[in-house]
């Protein structure tokens, strides 16, 4: 029997990890039925398409999830049609978990034969122990039998589903790593994908990973983990990030030594830059020890969500690390010389506009080095997602399309969008609208680094930067038109780029004209869009600052020291520069010597400057860096689209286009009052 198994995508495949999810059900399969079985396995919806023209598959499996619901939809679609004795077969999380959903997604998707639910292995090879055993040319579907884990729609339309539970010994799942299924991926630059364990002990009512059948946690061998780690650093040295898939990182003990021999590869390969994990949210102790092993890592997340208590009752979070314990990890982690991050919801049942507020402000308080704001998106399977949650909350959601999820496909047209929350019982969509201008300044200011020197100084004086931000938002802007206009028009695509259906969302981008610009021009998000306009028009960011000195004249009770715009204005790179030359303008300014801690990494000073001595700053920034961001300005073709590159780019280097700031460590030190700076 030949099977294909397809986890498909949109864009740049190098830009996604392997197919790990179908390379176990494929490792699995083949265990199982051995020389009776020929597997092949795709990520491109392109060499799917063409392999499928060239050789018909007796059953092909789509891995679905939100992210590529569309895609499989169209393609199912399309085979169905043109191969219709191929039986197709779907699985994964994007599909509501009780029988009325199931059969409300079998009947829409009528391209599926079947839909394994759950974790995929066991079910699947219940599915093709189903079709061998049939006579040929039988309709399986007419005995009525029930396949564990496997949900289809009998001849009367009438949904047949046996549950099955997950397997509770890992150890039956082959590693495809070790068996050679992922070797392809990995040579074409995927990422590496590793699971070292399996479930969530936690039920958050926004995730799909508590639902019932994964609450039991089961580990893989930790051998077999760090055979596999060994497996892709010995064979695969040059790749530059790792990803691990557990939802709990650092839930066991184990852990640590799987950190240690992380550590222990990332110090003999340079080139592996990236460890990408997500740590659970009970010990602080492990996950400290966790990163001290990974080694320099660039952050260290602690997703928070919310500060709210009740906020966190509704949507049964209620395993955060408290405040003070967040805190202490925050200053150790800091010490290590690894930025904190943390990730924020708004909108969630319960959250009021001020009560987020109050989550963003604790958040600056806590010392947080980037604070990341999402919309809520609707995963079907969760429990905020059902119909009875919409109501009890009063949710209302509306529809965007996902950045990059599109495409044509040898003349299949498809496109994604989530559906995410945009008004509840307690708060409306004009509060929305209202901290999505909050959230870019914050990504912006904060994480991007571009209003640093500023928020910082503030923080020191009292002064929460949430505070400013806000000032920023709510000042009047018709002294600065260009200022004025520019949010103006951000708030008008706040509310533009969101539908109140998905049939709509679909008919408006499926229109000749406005889809080949998609494809074109792309899909932005506004974070990077408007981030961009700013880094490409010097005259506009240094209109933007002397817009925020004038806020801040207003708005604060103390004067802040001209020296700091000043420094904002030269901190930004100027990209005509990069993409001329490999190297940037190196440049100084004098400031005041107590502005230091402000402007310059606190880890490169260890003197003791006068207050209001005169202090020389220097403005440089690493070759290596420089040469990272011109490859990337020809992998995103920036001289095509220029605004379009720099969104890209700053997926990958947030803070790429700000200058590092050094101090000059030969200033004289004299009189009386100095100002110590550890």
């Amino acid at each position: 029997m030949k099977v294909y198994l397809a986890d498909l995508v949109h864009g740049v495949p190098a830009n996604y990890v392997v197919p790990l999810n179908i390379a176990y059900v494929a490792a699995y399969s083949k265990a199982t039925f051995k020389d009776d079985l020929d597997v092949s396995l795709f990520k491109s919806p392109d060499e799917l398409l063409t392999t499928i023209g060239r050789e018909q598959p007796d059953v092909l499996g789509l891995s679905n999830y939100s992210w590529n619901y569309d895609l499989n939809h169209q393609i199912g679609k399309y085979i169905k049609d043109h191969f219709p004795s191929t039986v197709i077969i779907g699985g994964g999380p994007g599909i509501r978990t009780d029988k009325p959903g199931i059969k409300a997604f079998l009947e829409r998707n009528r391209h599926l034969d079947a839909y394994a639910m759950f974790e995929g292995e066991e079910p699947f090879v219940n599915f093709l122990t189903t079709i061998f055993e049939q006579e040929k040319g039988h309709d399986w579907r007419k005995q009525g039998k029930e396949i564990k884990g496997c949900a289809y729609l009998d001849p009367d339309q009438q949904i047949a589903y046996a549950p099955c539970e997950p397997i509770s010994n890992l150890e039956r799942i082959p590693s495809p790593y070790l068996e050679g299924y992922l070797d392809s991926f990995l040579k074409q630059g995927f990422i590496p994908l590793l699971e070292t364990n399996r479930g969530c002990p936690f039920k958050c009512t926004f995730c799909t990973w508590g639902i019932s059948a994964h609450k039991k946690v089961r580990k893989f061998p930790l051998e077999r983990v760090l055979d596999e780690i060994d497996y892709i650093s010995t064979n695969y040295p040059g790749l530059p990030s790792w990803n691990f898939a557990d939802a709990n990182f650092g839930l066991f003990e184990r852990d640590i030594l799987i950190a240690k021999k992380l550590g222990e590869i990332r110090k003999a390969n340079p080139s592996l830059r990236r460890v990408v994990v997500e740590t659970g949210q009970t010990n602080a102790a492990r996950s400290l020890k966790i990163f001290r092993h990974l080694g320099s890592l660039e952050s260290l997340k602690i997703a928070v969500q919310s500060f709210t208590p009740a906020v966190l009752q509704n949507v049964s979070r209620t395993h955060n690390i408290g405040a003070q314990d967040v805190s202490e990890l925050i200053r150790e982690v800091k010490a290590l010389g690894v930025n904190a991050t943390t990730d924020i919801l708004y909108g969630l049942p319960g959250e009021t506009k001020q009560s987020h507020l109050e989550t963003l402000r604790e958040a600056f308080a806590l010392g947080f080095d980037r604070i990341y704001v999402a919309n809520i998106r609707l995963l079907p399977g969760s429990e905020l997602e059902t119909d009875e949650s919409r109501q009890k909350h009063h949710i209302h959601t509306k529809y965007r399309l996902i950045q990059g999820a599109y495409g044509e496909y040898q003349g299949i047209r498809s496109l994604e969008a989530e559906e995410s929350i945009r008004a509840t019982s307690t708060m409306t969509e004009d509060d929305m609208i209202y901290l999505r201008s909050v959230h870019w300044l914050t990504w912006f200011g904060w994480n991007s680094g571009f209003l640093g020197p500023l928020l910082k100084y503030l923080r020191a004086s009292g002064v929460n930067p949430l505070d400013m931000i806000i000032g920023i938002v709510e000042a009047d802007k018709k002294r600065f038109p260009p200022v004025d206009a520019l949010f103006d028009r951000f708030e008008k695509e706040t509310k533009q780029e969101w539908f109140d259906s998905y049939e709509d969302l679909r008919s408006y981008y499926l229109d000749d004209q406005r889809f080949h610009l998609l494809l074109k021009g792309g899909f932005s998000k506004m974070n990077l869009k408007y981030t961009a306009e700013l880094i490409l028009d010097r005259h506009a960011n240094s209109g933007f600052i002397d817009f925020i000195r004038e806020v801040a004249l207003e708005k604060l009770s103390r004067p802040v020291p001209p020296d700091i715009f000043e420094v904002m204005k030269e901190s930004l790179i100027d990209v005509d520069e990069v993409d001329r030359s490999t190297r940037v303008q190196e440049k100084s300014l004098t400031v005041r010597g107590e502005l230091l801690p402000f402007i310059v990494p606190e880890s490169t000073l260890h003197r003791v400057y006068l207050e209001g001595e005169p202090v020389r700053i220097f403005f440089s920034k690493e070759d290596d860096h420089i040469k990272a961001l011109k490859n990337l300005f020809v992998k995103f073709d920036f001289n095509q689209e220029k605004r379009l590159a720099l969104e890209n780019i700053l997926e990958y280097f947030i803070d790429g286009f700000t200058y590092d700031i050094s101090v000059d460590t030969q200033t004289k030190i004299e009189g009386e009052k100095r100002h110590a700076i550890r």
